[in-house]
């Protein structure tokens, strides 16, 4: 009976899952494929013409992002992030470090595409402010099926529990059955089905007391 629970409520969970993921793939929740502009602030002197990696500041407005989002956060924040930069490419390679003030749909897509205090994309365009600062363009990693994946790993993740639960009951079940049988075989058990035969009676009158 409780496997046909379990059976239900995972197919329930997939479904729910699946309706969410369309709805916002059609939404484009994450705005995949569309650049995010955002500023930089570079650690170390930044050369357009040399390819280089550099640590940077990324600063982010918060009247953008709820513009770019439709969200409503307060105030802007950073990250602090990577980039690798090759001047000779149309793009280049951004990894950010999401923390715990990052806003919540940045953790989502950083959960969704791998580890989840990474988040990555890539860069299309730059545009030095200065030796140190820069305005640029980022697109991040698509983005799809959040949900699903979400409902796949818990349901992997309790399987795991179960079995390693199912493990580690193995060896007491052994013990206790060896326990009993030694007790069957020194006649224990039939003084204690003796002792609470009263009992058994009263509780399960239809059942013979043999």
């Amino acid at each position: 009976m409780l496997n046909y629970i379990w059976m239900a409520l995972l197919i329930l969970g997939i479904g729910a899952a699946l309706v969410t993921d369309v709805v916002e793939q059609s939404n484009n929740k994450y705005k995949n494929g569309i650049p995010f502009e955002v500023e930089f602030t570079f650690q170390k002197e930044f050369h357009s013409n040399k390819a280089s990696t550099y640590d940077v500041t990324v600063n982010v407005s918060a009247s953008r992002f709820n513009k770019f989002y439709a969200r409503k956060i307060k105030n802007d924040f950073t990250e602090k992030g990577k980039l690798s930069f090759t001047p000779s490419k149309k793009t280049s390679a951004i990894y950010l470090k999401i923390g715990e003030k990052s806003p919540r749909l940045w953790k989502e897509m950083a959960a969704a595409v791998g580890k989840k205090n990474d988040l990555t994309g890539k860069v299309i365009s730059i545009t030095p402010l200065g030796s140190t600062k820069a305005k640029a363009r980022i697109v991040f990693e698509k983005i799809s099926f959040v949900k699903m994946k979400d409902v796949t790993n818990a349901a992997i993740n309790y399987s795991k529990v179960a079995v390693t639960i199912a493990l580690g009951l193995i060896g007491i079940m052994a013990l206790w059955l060896g326990v009993m049988k030694v007790a069957e075989e020194a006649g224990l058990i039939q003084l204690i089905a003796k002792a609470v035969r009263p009992i058994t009676k009263f509780l399960f009158p239809d059942v013979p007391q043999d």
